[in-house]
């Protein structure tokens, strides 16, 4: 288990948390997704990557604030990861606020949700 936090400037960081159980990893994230918080998410993706996890749920259920930065990170790590023949997928957000991005930008078709 990994956890790391980044303060995003807003009074809101993002913190991760890594769960490994087999071959189930899972990156959950809390706090806040957005233009200051992005490179540090991708960063930890990509180690995930490079460390040859194969199946990757990402747990955005607590996150309380994602933007449209953020937004485009889930849309390019879900691609890349599926365009690598990896499995992935995405847990729902709970908070309406956050739900709310993704309806609105449609982005909601494009990720494999799955159920929290």
């Amino acid at each position: 288990m990994s956890d790391r936090t980044t303060d995003v400037g807003i009074d809101v960081p993002l913190h991760t948390r890594i769960d490994v159980a087999g071959d189930a990893t899972v990156l959950r994230l809390t706090g806040a997704l957005d233009i200051a918080s992005e490179p540090s998410f991708s960063q930890e993706v990509e180690s995930l990557r490079r460390d040859g996890v194969r199946a990757l749920t990402i747990d955005i259920g607590a996150l309380d604030f994602i933007d449209s930065r953020g937004l485009s990170a889930l849309l390019r790590t879900t691609a890349a990861w599926t365009d690598e023949g990896r499995r992935i997928e995405v847990i729902e957000p709970r908070r309406p606020q956050v739900r709310h991005v993704f309806e609105v930008s449609g982005a909601d078709d494009g990720l494999p949700f799955v159920a929290g």
